[in-house]
This record gives structure tokens, sequence and C-alpha cells, in this order.
């Protein structure tokens, strides 16, 4: 997917293999692993039979076979799943000559074409559950209609449902984690089930949030890309963007709420390792792009100086450490000796905050009371707290 965002073009085609499983013979020396018993009586499959674990893998690797020996136009980009292929072309008069050539070629290949599922050549169709329209992908009005007519749960079940529904479309739904975040705690294994105002309104949210929805935006790896990082004390969350022209496009989003001792970091060590976990998520798309990241809190202070990492909260010294040495190599203005080897992988990045200020971080005064070697006063009285003294 992250492949098919960076790469499509314009105009598109969607050719569906018809019964691609039920196309590829079994050897007759294996025939025998796939017997079963029906009213009493032996059969064995002959075909690739759907349900088998392996059927996928072996049906998407051998139509990938058949295409890597098909003469594809250099105008021409095309993405393959399993038995789903997408065309994809700035022209659409070089879409109309190849897919009929592409057609005749995978019925050679004794592949049938399921007719009634051929979209386009055209601006807009459905690959892999999303709408590409142009250079955008779009959530389904179909998705959004499900989502808006789910009921009230009732049960864990149900909340799950509408909980997963809602995790496979996150990349169109800005701070989704945090709208969810009490109804995620109802999924909890012997969470007693208490729906209540709370729940109502997470849940009212998350629809609402469904509903406007932008269409994403196709990533231009010859661009900067700008990524939003926030952070706040339930979770962080992240937002790719771009500007092509004029007009600053999104490309996705993503969320997440703090857990177990992540929710005890101090702001600071929370914004370096949301900062640290986004740019990490984005490398896929990004690449060799340059990255100008976006942060609630500054950071490129430390990012500059790996010898003061400071301690601020309760992470690790290490785990600190290894955030901050990635930050740093990433950085356009990092001294660090890998920083050439890491850039022709991975696009350079610049650190800018909302805030700017840099914060300062002060350890506080050590007590003068240090257990076991102050000495104790003369005429000392000692109280366990539990009486109070009038004036």
């Amino acid at each position: 997917m992250d492949t098919l965002s960076r790469e499509i073009e314009t105009y598109h085609c969607v050719l569906d293999l018809a019964n691609a499983f039920f196309s590829i013979p079994i050897a007759k020396e294996s025939q025998d692993q796939f017997a079963f018993t029906w009213e009493g009586r032996q059969w064995t499959f002959q075909v690739l039979p759907q349900g088998y674990v392996h059927s996928p893998t072996f049906c998407h690797n051998l139509v990938a076979s058949d295409l890597a020996n098909w003469n594809k136009p250099s105008t021409v980009k095309m993405f393959h799943y399993i038995d789903d292929l997408m065309l994809t072309s700035d022209s659409i008069e070089a879409l109309e000559k190849t897919v009929p050539s592409l057609i005749t070629y995978l019925q050679e290949k004794g592949w049938a074409i399921n007719p009634q599922k051929v979209q386009g050549p055209g601006l807009s169709v459905k690959f892999l559950g999303v709408v590409w329209s142009g250079k955008t992908k779009v959530l389904p009005s179909a998705i959004i209609d499900k989502i808006q007519a789910f009921p009230v749960p009732t049960k864990p079940k149900q909340l799950q449902e509408f909980l997963g529904i809602l995790g496979y479309w996150r990349s169109f739904i800005p701070h989704l984690a945090q709208l969810l975040k009490p109804l995620y705690r109802l999924t909890k294994k012997g969470q007693v089930w208490d729906w209540g105002r709370t729940e109502q309104e997470a849940f009212q949210q998350a629809k609402i949030a469904v509903k406007q929805a932008q269409a994403l935006g196709i990533f231009d790896p010859t661009l900067p890309a700008e990524l939003d990082v926030h952070v706040t004390q339930e979770g962080f969350g992240w937002g790719l963007w771009q500007r092509q022209g004029s007009v600053r496009i999104p490309i996705g989003f993503w969320s997440q709420i703090w857990h177990g001792a992540e929710e005890r970091y101090s702001m600071v060590e929370k914004q370096l390792l949301a900062t640290y976990s986004a740019l990490q998520a984005v490398e896929p798309i990004t690449q060799t792009a340059e990255v100008i990241v976006k942060t609630t809190l500054p950071i490129q202070g430390w990012v500059k100086d790996l010898t003061h990492i400071p301690k601020t909260g309760v992470a690790q010294s290490q785990t600190v450490a290894r955030w901050v040495a990635y930050l740093s190599q990433r950085s356009r203005l990092s001294s660090s000796p890998l920083k050439e080897e890491l850039q022709k992988i991975l696009g350079p990045v610049t650190y800018h905050s909302e805030t700017p200020e840099e914060i300062v971080v002060t350890c506080p005064e050590k007590s003068p009371v240090q257990e076991g070697k102050y000495p104790i006063p003369e005429d000392a009285w000692y109280t366990d707290g539990s009486s109070r003294g009038n004036p």
C-alpha cells in the first residue's frame, strides 16, 4: 500500500482474475494431502481450494511469475495482489491500449478475467478496499455509511467490531486513538461493562470524525514532507503532509495512547518518543525525501547535543539515548559520522516546534538531609503525624 501511495498515476484500471485458485491444478502426487470425506465418500481436490492457508501465497506467486514475463509499456505502472491487478498511468490512451493486451496475455497463460469486475480505464476505481480517485485515495462511502449506521454497542464483542472497522481506516482520521480511549477501556479482559456518558460521547465523536475524513493525497518523492507530531498527556499522533504547489495536502494520519511506563514519562520524553516513532513509521513513504518535523515541544536543542542528554522523567537513560541518537543522525545539522551514510537511505530532517522558547530543564536542589548521615539535633521531638498540636 505504501508503494502504491507513492507511485500511483492519474488514470486507473482494475482487473479481477475469476476463480483464480481453481485455475491452479494440484500435482497428482500431492492430491492425497487435500483429501476429505463427505457423506461417507472420500474426495480430493484437484485444484487449489479456497480456505487452504497457503492458497493466497501460491496464487500470488504464480500470477507474479506470469506478469514478470509480460512486456509492460514504460508509460504504465502495474500493481498486483493475489488475484487483483491495477494498471495506472498519466495517459488514459496508454491504458486503453495496454489493458486489452494484458487481458489477452493472461488468458493465454490460463487465467480468466471476470468482466463484471473490470473497472476503468478512468479516474476513479476501487482497489484493495480503497477508492483511488486521480492522485488521491478516498474513504469509501459504503464504509462511512456502515460506521454511521452502527448501533450503540451493548457488549464487548460489538464494541470490538466497531473499533476494528475504525482501526483499519485510521490513516484517514486524525487523533483517532485519543478519541477512542474511553472505548478501549471496555475491551480489557475482566473489565465490567459500564457504558456511560463518557463512552457515548466518544462513540458519537468517532462517527463525526469519520464523516469529516479527508481525501489523502499521493506522496511526491521529489518534494519535502511535513510531519506534524503532537503530544498530550493521553497520547500522541502525527500527520504527514506535503505542499504540492500552493496547497498543503494530507498524506496520512496515525495516533496512539500511552501504555504502561510511557504514561509516567515527562512531556519532553513523550515528545522525543513520539517524534522517534513517527519518523520511523513514515520511512517507507518518505524514504530519501527531506522531512520537516514540527513538534508540540521543542527538541532541536537536545538533538544537536548528544553529550548532554537530560534526565527529566522515568525513561531509562539508554532508551532516551537511542531516541536522541536516531533523531540526531537524521538531522540536517548532525555532525555524526553516520549522517552521510544514513541520509543516502533516509532523507535529512529539520526540526521545528510550535513553541518558540526552548525548554530549560533544571535539576532539583539536593536535599541537605541524607538518610543515616545527618547529625541528630539536640532536644529534637519526633511524631508520626497522628497528632496535631495547638498553637
